[in-house]
């Protein structure tokens, strides 16, 4: 049987295993398939519930917020939630459910739907609370305040002892309204609410005590507005009350039941489908056990016969391989008489025998050819030594040695005689190259390599002969500049003498320029440090102006504060004179009150009477000293008015010295720019001085590089002259 059959039928086998082992992993995959798609819609419908109830609490969450702080932004916060929750209800609703759990989340919608819809009536509630807080009672609280402060002066003056108490009583029980409806709307109770009708009834009545007794018509028309802005504010509190308790109601009794019945029914939709995958997972689990228990037994199974197959095969192909290894061992180590097993097999070892029989019959021609080559490598290697002979004499210089020795072979001989010609062309060039060089090295520029080459040596011979011509052409040409260079350096340096003279003569003038310059800075200088000192006494008399104008201004100040200070007095004498009225009028009263009681209230009628006396000379000094106020305030007033045209007549002359002073400054500041300018000058002239000598300096160097470069220019054609350029008989060497 051949190898490939044998691998063939042991692989054959493993597969047969192998498919046996697949094929119960796949039947237990199948079996298990259903439990686990089970399993995985379990687990969708468990999440989806959860993000019911999810969205359903921030949906809840967000309304708290907006009853806390009602805005647009929130509503619309409570309405996205809401159409959320719903979208994840009709994607429940796509899982295959049970028939109970379908039931269950099919009256979601109609949860969800009642719960918007109590937001949409809380909303318009909520909208009602704000209009009647906003456009009733938060408008007209500080109204009713504002009417009280109106008629409080009139009944202050009424001399209405009982009504003046009575406004003070009606005052506190508008707070106290005001602040009841507050708490009211704080804490929606129903104590806070009857509260302020409490306040409001006590306030109604007050204002109609005090109406009954008011004889000033304003006051009495300040009442009845009061009376009306009273009901309607009590009102709006009635109103505002419904409307609270209605939405307090829908809160209660229908957004929360709904809100409180869908997390309970999700929560137990939750708690069903968790029970299911209690009861798959162990199922799942257990089968899965038995699957790997049968799968690892047939491994087992499968490994044991594969490892046998595999041990037969090999035995069966490695030990015929091993034997033709051996020979073929024996044949690398010479031994070409090994015998070759295998030979007669017909797999593919018969086939590897009879090709480790054709390398042996190879190698015994091989060791017939080799003892032909041995003898003409011997040839080879004299041939070898006599060309080394020759390169190594070459290479030191000698190229007389020549290759004398024949050999049998016509392709040995051949290559000797190549070899002694290559040598002998060598020597020519070489021979004629050297010679030319020599002239050149004697200062010979016209000779050059004569006769016929090939190759290398034919390009060395032009190489050579162009490099003498170009010599001969740049020696020609180096003399001529040599001639042209002596004759512009004697140029150079007698135009650098007439420089030098000319230089001489503007530094001379230049330093007569700065020294007059130098004076005009001096004179220019003193100017402006006299301009300067004028400006400092202008800014001086500046400075006192502003100081003067400041003590003016600190008096006009004195003199306004002095006359609010008689104002205030006169607002006291007011007072003092409105306390005298009074205490005037209790004893007027006392005295009536003491003439009612008879002999009992003789004596407390002398005490009235005394009261009602000091009174009157209270008032009659008020009024006195009233007019001396007024005095003082109108001399205050006309001391004010002086106070301010003095100040006025300082700003004017303070006024012209900020003039003065800027006038001064300009001119400071202009023969502060003219000495700047002069300096700038007086330096400018410096420097062209300092470039000048410097320039007399450059043209001494220049005059003086000119003799240097004369005298170079001499031995250049001293060096050049030694050069032979013509070749004719009257060849001459250029002279010094």
């Amino acid at each position: 049987m051949k190898i490939g059959s044998k691998i063939y039928l042991g692989f054959g086998s493993v597969l047969v295993v192998l498919g046996v082992i697949a094929g119960a992993g796949v039947y237990s995959n199948l079996s298990n398939e259903a439990s686990f798609a089970e399993y995985r819609e379990s687990a969708r419908q468990t999440n989806e519930a959860g993000r019911i109830q999810a969205n359903m609490l921030e949906a809840r969450l967000a309304f708290r917020k907006f009853r806390a702080d009602p805005s647009d932004e929130l509503k619309q916060d409570v309405t996205t939630r809401l159409a959320t929750t719903k979208a994840s209800v009709d994607t429940m609703l796509s899982y295959k459910l049970s028939d109970t759990a379908k039931t269950a989340v099919s009256g979601y919608h109609g949860i969800i739907d009642t719960y918007a819809q109590g937001f949409d009536k809380v909303v318009t509630l909520q909208t009602q609370r704000e209009e009647l807080v906003d456009g009733t009672l938060d408008t007209l609280g500080p109204k009713m305040a504002a009417e009280l402060e109106a008629i409080s002066e009139s009944v202050a003056t009424s001399g209405n002892v009982e009504a003046v108490a009575t406004l003070e009583r009606l005052k506190y029980d508008i707070s106290s309204l005001r602040l009841g409806t507050n708490k009211f709307l704080l804490n929606n109770s129903d104590d806070a609410f009857e509260n302020a009708k409490t306040f409001a009834e006590k306030a109604r009545e007050e204002v109609a005590e005090i109406k009954a007794s008011s004889t000033d018509p304003a006051a009495t028309a300040t009442l009845d507005r009061l009376a009306t802005e009273l009901a309607t504010y009590e009102a709006a509190i009635q109103s505002v009350y419904e409307v609270i308790k209605s939405r307090n109601q829908l809160i209660s009794e229908t957004m929360n039941v709904a809100g409180d019945q869908l997390s309970k029914s999700v929560e137990q939709l939750k708690l069903d489908l968790k029970k299911q995958q209690d009861t798959l997972g162990p199922n799942i689990q257990s089968t899965m056990e038995t699957a790997v228990v049968i799968g690892s037994t047939l491994a087992a199974v499968g490994i044991f016969m594969a490892g046998f197959i595999a041990f037969f095969i090999a035995r069966s192909i490695t030990q015929p391989i091993g034997q033709i290894t051996g020979a073929m061992g024996s044949l690398a180590d010479n031994k070409l008489d090994t015998a070759i097993p295998g030979l007669d097999h017909q797999s593919e070892i018969g086939l590897m025998a009879k090709a480790v029989d054709v390398f042996k019959q190879n190698a015994i021609k091989i060791r017939d050819i080799a003892a032909q080559e041995a003898a003409l490598q011997e040839k080879n290697a004299d041939l070898q030594s006599n060309i080394a002979t020759v390169v190594d004499a070459a290479v030191a210089g000698d190229f007389t040695r020549r290759i004398t020795k024949r050999y049998d072979n016509p392709d040995l001989d051949r290559f000797a005689a190549n070899v002694n010609t290559l040598v002998q062309s060598v020597d020519a060039g070489i021979a004629e190259t050297g010679r030319v060089i020599s002239a050149l090295a004697q200062g010979d520029l016209t000779e050059s390599m004569e006769g016929h080459y090939q190759g290398v040596f034919a390009s060395l011979q032009t190489n050579v002969n162009e490099a003498m011509a170009s010599l001969r052409n740049l020696m020609q040409q180096v003399r001529q500049s040599a001639d042209a260079i002596n004759g512009g350096a004697d140029e150079i340096r007698q135009a650098s003498n007439d420089l030098s003279r000319r230089t001489e003569n503007q530094a001379a003038s230049l330093e007569e320029t700065s020294s007059a310059l130098e004076e005009i800075t001096v004179a220019v200088k003193t100017s402006t440090e006299r301009a300067q000192d004028s400006s400092k006494m202008v800014t001086e008399a500046r400075q006192f102006a502003e100081a003067s104008s400041g003590v003016v201004g600190e008096a006009t100040s004195a003199m306004s504060r002095i006359e609010q200070a008689s104002k205030e007095i006169s607002q006291i004498i007011n007072v003092i004179d409105e306390i005298a009225f009074q205490t005037n009028l209790l004893a007027l009263n006392a005295g009536v009150e003491a003439a009612r009681a008879g002999e009992a209230g003789k004596g407390f009628a002398v005490v009235a009477q005394e009261v009602r006396e000091l009174a009157q000379r209270s008032a009659t000094a008020a009024k006195d000293i009233k007019t001396l106020i007024t005095k003082s305030s109108q001399e205050v007033r006309t001391g004010v008015d002086l106070v301010g045209s003095t100040g006025q007549a300082l700003s004017d002359i303070q006024t012209k010295v900020v003039g003065i002073a800027s006038q001064v400054t300009s001119i400071a500041t202009a023969a502060q720019e003219q000495s700047t300018g002069l300096a700038e000058v007086n330096m400018a002239v410096n420097q062209m001085d300092q470039m000048t000598q410097q320039n007399a300096a450059m043209v001494e160097e220049a005059a003086a590089s000119t003799a240097k470069l004369a005298e170079e220019t001499a031995h250049l054609r001293a060096l050049v002259a030694r050069f032979k350029v013509q070749k004719d008989g009257n060849a001459q060497r250029y002279a010094a």
